[in-house]
């Protein structure tokens, strides 16, 4: 797959501060405006998929094309205050934020798989968004003598957006079209007269997807509450409560909104009892209508009945050593959960509401320091970090010729594939990983206003080993590792200042 891509921006900001004994008032502007042009081409407009090394599904692309997406305005208008109330401190903050996009006139012209294509789009606008922001929070200092002080906040973030977002709404952005694979004779070669039916009847003629006329830009709100405490000259320590609601649903710049083929619904599939190959438990796939297949209408909605919830609670300490040294660092406990429960393919739904399930929180610890040696000039520093392993999931593939086979024949499947779940999330996790790296530097003065600073770093010191990431498709090859953790690694640097 190849592509040629320019994205050129042009940015402003304007800003001006007033400072009195009391206020600490800031306002300004910004905007920023631009565009993507992307060319794609691939010398082969198929992809293949194997499953243990036989062929069962292939992927059509509608290549080569290009389009071009612009961002009319990025702006927005801010104005922030300060205030100091003797031993309390409150800020805040109001933004408004603009977003506005859309296409110029466009043309296409024909593709391997799509040999009449000949279209042409007009200039068509797309995403304008305007919303308000927030930024509050305080400082109280519980004592007088500076020692122990509560703070707190709450904030609104909206989505950053880029040019590059609404290429997805692009009416020249032709859609790929997955189907099944049959080799007939077995040379590993897609041949047209092995091809499944078509999953979307719009392949390589028509943008498949398109927003709401009422879509509103994703955001969420952050609270959060704690306390600062010095527990003698050098020492300190903290302790906060955060929190993160995401009312307009999900906050993922990959995939902001909730797809809706308008032309499918939960009605159109059919349940089929097979069992989880795993504990022999009852598993049910949903088969879609064959009349539906190949229907593609999608927008992008702000999901309904989406919720999702971030809880975190986070200890920090800070140690000022005699000598110039330093030790800081922290604990974090942590959980995200959501329910989205409101999706066209009932196959998504199983785990959908996380609230009914047990989803741990997780833990994280990680502390640095350095400390300058008395002699040489020599610095010592290091750190040692200790984190939860990724969530892992168990996906069963399950194709035509696996359905037929686990029904007896009672069942066909109608789409290349369904994707199903197998274990609950909130159960398997990769191993806590721990990371110790080390580094001790000096600097040598090599004339007037000159120096020579080397360092050497040593990266995982312990040199353990764990597991990053690992297979998680059910199959033979089900937990094998995919990546590992890099070995010890040595880097030596130099850098001359003059």
């Amino acid at each position: 797959n190849y592509n040629n891509t320019a994205v050129p921006s042009w940015t402003y900001r304007v800003g001006a501060s007033y400072i009195t004994g009391t206020h600490a008032i800031k306002f300004g502007v910004n905007n920023l405006t631009g565009y993507l042009n992307n060319r794609q081409y691939r010398l082969n407009n198929l992809a293949y998929r194997f499953n243990n090394g036989v062929p069962n599904q292939l992927t059509m692309f509608a290549t080569p094309f290009t389009v071009r997406s612009e961002m009319n305005a990025d702006w927005g208008l801010y104005v922030q205050d300060r205030v100091n109330l003797g031993r309390a401190t409150v800020q805040g903050a109001i933004r408004f934020d603009g977003f506005n996009t859309g296409f110029p006139a466009q043309t296409v012209g024909a593709a391997e798989f799509t040999p009449s294509r000949n279209l042409s789009f007009p200039e068509t606008p797309s995403t304008s968004w305007k919303d308000i922001t927030y930024r509050t929070g305080f400082i109280y200092d519980l004592s007088g003598n500076g020692k122990t002080a509560i703070h707190g906040g709450l904030n609104k973030y909206v989505i950053r957006m880029a040019p590059d977002f609404s290429i997805r709404y692009n009416p020249n952005s032709p859609d790929t079209d997955t189907r099944t694979w049959t080799d007939l004779n077995r040379d590993n070669i897609a041949q047209e007269n092995e091809f499944g039916p078509s999953q979307n009847l719009r392949f390589g003629v028509a943008q498949t997807t398109r927003p709401d006329t009422n879509l509103k830009r994703p955001y969420n709100v952050e609270y959060n509450v704690g306390v600062d405490h010095q527990l003698r000259t050098g020492v300190s320590v903290g302790l906060s409560y955060y929190r993160r609601t995401y009312p307009s649903g999900l906050f993922d710049r990959s995939q902001p909104f909730l797809p809706d083929n308008i032309l499918v619904s939960p009605a159109d599939y059919t349940p089929v009892s097979i069992v989880n190959p795993l504990d022999r438990s009852p598993l049910t796939l949903y088969n879609l209508a064959p009349s539906k297949l190949g229907l593609v209408d999608i927008v992008d909605r702000n999901p309904k009945g989406y919720t999702q919830w971030y809880n975190g609670l986070e200890w920090v300490y800070e140690v000022r050593t005699p000598g110039n040294g330093k030790l800081f660092g922290g604990v974090t406990t942590d959980r995200t959960m959501y329910r989205n429960c409101n999706v066209d393919d009932p196959n998504l739904n199983k785990y959908c509401d996380q609230t009914a399930l047990h989803i741990p929180f997780r833990t994280m610890f990680k502390t640095t320091g350095f400390y300058p040696l008395p002699f040489w000039g020599v610095e010592l520093s290091g750190s040692f970090m200790s984190y939860p392993g990724a969530e892992l999931k168990v996906d069963y593939i399950v194709n035509r010729a696996l359905l037929t086979q686990l029904t007896g024949g009672a069942a066909t499947l109608t789409q290349a594939s369904v994707t199903l779940p197998l274990v609950a999330p909130g159960t398997k996790f990769l191993k806590q990983q721990n990371e110790m790296d080390l580094a001790v530097g000096k600097s040598i003065a090599v004339g007037a206003g000159r120096t020579l600073r080397l360092r050497l770093d040593i990266f995982n010191a312990l040199n353990t080993t764990w597991v990053e990431t690992q297979n998680t498709t059910y199959g033979p090859q089900l937990d094998r590792p995919t990546a590992l953790m890099q070995a010890r690694l040595f880097r030596f640097s130099a850098q001359f200042h003059f």
